[in-house]
């Protein structure tokens, strides 16, 4: 169950990622701004809403109701307009269309994730929870030609081999696996990156003391205690590359 909803918190990302890494290639237009701009990001629309050359400040998310929209808008405008983005054409409608249209569909499904990024303040923010969940969105961003592929191999980068499966009594810490099941004792969870087929043995945890293998530290989404979405204990380096969204629960 947390690893599922470990995977549902980052999802977003990931999808974001498929869509837009396979449109960039057929876009012809230069970098040419505002000439073919279809009314900006324009709020809380459902569809049509991709927008042209604009980037918005922040996202324009109503108070209450459907946040979606404006999150998807303001995502989509941030990778392709923004320049953090180099692998991405600024002003290509149709890249920063699917971005939008994707977005849109696994929101309706996990609305929780548009209130992550409706936390933002500025574009580097959301780029970077991008980058730190899906390697194939860090890549189409970087314009890196070999990104392709939908759902990324690498995704977990399991904590380090498997130390030794073994007898009864053996440590399975981030010992490899793609499902809960796979986790003797201590450990009982398996925690996955968005896209992978495999992922790393741990336990839920609710501060550093509980994290008894080597260096690892209590990692959250949304906060820790009573604030947190999913709390895991694992390598200190998935905070660094998490974009902001992850917190140590000290």
């Amino acid at each position: 169950m947390q690893r599922i909803v470990f995977q549902m918190l980052l999802a977003l990302a990931l999808t974001f990622s498929l869509s837009a890494c396979g449109s960039d290639s057929d876009s012809s237009d230069g970098a040419g701004g505002d000439s073919n701009s279809s009314n900006g990001a324009g709020g809380a629309g459902a569809e049509g809403g991709a927008g042209g050359g604009n980037v918005p400040a922040s996202p324009d998310c109503p108070a209450e109701g459907d946040k979606c929209p404006a999150a998807c808008t303001y995502l989509a405008a941030c990778a392709v307009n923004s320049g953090i983005c180099v692998g991405y054409e600024a002003g290509n409608e149709e890249t920063q269309t699917g971005i939008y249209e994707s977005c849109l569909e696994t929101c309706a499904g996990l609305p929780v994730q548009a209130t992550l990024v409706c936390g933002h303040t500025e574009c580097s923010q959301t780029v970077a929870l991008a980058n730190g969940a899906s390697e194939d969105f860090k890549n189409g961003c970087e314009g890196n030609s070999d990104a392709g592929g939908a759902g990324g191999e690498g995704g977990a980068g399991g904590a380090g081999g498997a130390g030794g499966a073994g007898g009864a009594g053996g440590d399975t810490w981030g010992q490899t696996c793609t499902e809960d099941a796979d986790c003797a004792a201590p450990t009982d969870l398996c925690v996955m990156q968005p896209g992978a087929a495999e992922g790393y043995c741990s336990i839920a945890c609710g501060t550093n003391a509980d994290c008894t293998y080597e260096d690892w530290t209590c990692n959250a989404v949304g906060g820790c205690g009573d604030n947190a979405l999913a709390v895991w204990c694992g390598p200190p380096s998935e905070i660094e590359e998490g974009g902001g969204v992850l917190v140590e629960c000290q």
